[in-house]
């Protein structure tokens, strides 16, 4: 889930959810067949909103389809309440588990509350964190001791929790009950290592914002130009945008503006065969590796020199939908709602982004995660609970309906998959290549925000041309490599 300068940054499944469950969002295929009610005995598990200052009492869980949200203020652990008597007489045992605030995306509140109806002895609460406010607070809950018991997080910030010794290393936990490893994306589990301890379960990977391009084809057609194929380069790319732009009727060949994040730029540097940051990640490349050089150069003369695509200026309400978009850059995950919005407008169709010379294709490997907290007083219990959000089930359930990319090669292969668009199969052959370069770029001194910050106040007058290309190069590359020259977190 990306954090764009723009910010950052998209069948049917057996998930069983309770009677007490929150409906996820139904965006297409069949509900999955509901399962048996929860006992009388066991009430429905609560959902808090992280808040600030004294602890806040819980509330009960949004009617279906309501949008949550949670304060941006620092988080604290919701109020406890009094442990309710287990089905065998005992207390319950307490638990949390933090759940996102994202309206297009509501799958982890009614998984988590079908997990509760499953295990009747835990009386478990769901905290609401927002998204892109969750990097920080987790930092700020691990401070104080009140991180959940179960957490997400984004590849992003997720080395720096770890890092501080907020996760439980899962190892032996995944021996004694295996939650399905073969069954990841190579990528996404390794997204997931820490110092070669595995410190979370993903439950989505993707290669990158804009690595899934839409075309018009009504437009290609009214123009005369055959549709790229999947083998297409940057270079081809470009010039097709070229012919594809109507100035007189203010249509764009594409609306690309592909490196708003330094880790989306890397993917071409991928492509071109070198990276944006070195194999030790000390050293910002942007100027020394040939390679980045290139894709700089591409991206510049796209916008400035062949102005096939908008500027800063134009970029407003401009949207593929609208139809002056020609190719569409993307992420897979996005997909599936700008189709829902295009509706009948036009036909379209989705291809795999361009390679570079030699047929590469980069990806910068993003994945979100499941963790356990490392203080946790009920680690079996968590992990139970980060392997059933993980799970095939639960994956190919929030898929379906909801578009979430995930983690597991079985969802991405699945028939369900390949009838709600075949790109996907066309993916998990790209993300699973061993030619395919990557992973995601972080520096070796974790400050992530800071370099994400760095580029994109150095970057965007780079290649929107508003000063000289070589300058604008210097001047990113030396306010990049002074972050990375920083201490470590």
């Amino acid at each position: 889930m990306p954090n764009k300068v723009i910010t950052r940054r998209g069948m049917l499944g057996s998930l069983a959810l309770s009677a007490a469950a929150v409906a996820l969002v139904a965006c297409g295929g069949a509900a999955p067949p509901p399962t048996e009610a929860p006992k009388a005995a066991a009430p429905a598990p609560t959902t808090a909103p992280a808040s600030s200052g004294a602890a806040a009492a819980p509330t009960t869980a949004p009617a279906a389809g309501a949008a949550t949200s949670a304060p941006a203020a620092a988080a604290t652990q919701a109020a406890p309440q009094a442990a309710a008597p287990a089905a065998g007489g005992g207390a319950k045992i307490p638990m949390k588990v933090a759940v996102w605030e994202m309206p297009a995306r509501q799958w982890m509140t009614p998984a988590s509350k079908a997990w509760a109806a499953k295990n009747p002895d835990v009386d478990l609460t769901l905290e609401v964190m927002v998204y892109n406010d969750f990097a920080q607070k987790q930092l700020a809950l691990l401070a104080t001791g009140t991180l959940q018991d179960v957490f997400y997080s984004g590849i992003k910030w997720f080395p720096t929790t770890a890092s501080k010794g907020g996760m439980l290393a899962l190892d032996d936990l995944t021996k004694t009950k295996d939650p399905g490893l073969d069954d990841f994306v190579p990528a996404a589990l390794q997204g997931c290592k820490f110092e070669g301890k595995l410190m979370a379960l993903p439950f989505e990977t993707q290669p990158g914002n804009y690595n899934a391009v839409m075309i018009n084809k009504d437009y290609f057609d009214s123009k005369g130009i055959k549709y790229p194929t999947e083998d297409w380069t940057y270079e081809q790319f470009s010039e097709l945008a070229a012919k594809l732009t109507d100035p007189a009727k203010k249509i764009w060949g594409t609306d690309a503006a592909l490196f708003s994040n330094y880790y989306d730029f890397t993917t071409i540097s991928y492509a071109y065969g070198g990276s944006l940051l070195s194999d030790d990640a000390k050293k910002f490349q942007l100027t020394t590796d040939p390679a980045s050089v290139k894709a700089a150069q591409w991206h510049y003369d796209l916008l400035n020199k062949l102005k096939a695509a908008p500027l800063r200026g134009d970029r407003d309400g401009l949207t593929f939908a609208s139809g002056r978009v020609a190719m569409h850059c993307d992420g897979i995950q996005g997909v599936k709602g700008t189709a829902a919005t295009i509706g009948d407008k036009f036909k379209w169709d989705v291809l795999s982004g361009p390679t570079g010379p030699t047929g590469l294709r980069g990806s910068d490997g993003f994945v979100s995660m499941y963790s356990v907290y490392a203080k946790t007083k009920y680690p079996e219990k968590s992990f139970d609970l980060a392997s059933y959000l993980t799970s095939k089930d639960v994956q190919l359930d929030s898929f379906v309906r909801e578009g979430q990319p995930p983690s597991r090669r079985s969802v991405w292969q699945s028939d369900e998959a390949q009838k709600v668009q075949p790109i996907w199969g066309r993916f998990i052959k790209w993300m699973t290549d061993p030619k395919t370069k990557g992973p995601f770029p972080h520096p070796a001194n974790l400050r992530f925000a800071e370099l994400q910050d760095k580029w994109s106040n150095t970057a965007s007058p780079l290649f929107y041309g508003e000063v000289p290309f070589d300058q604008g190069m210097k001047a990113c590359q030396d306010a990049c490599q002074a972050i990375m020259d920083l201490p470590h977190v």
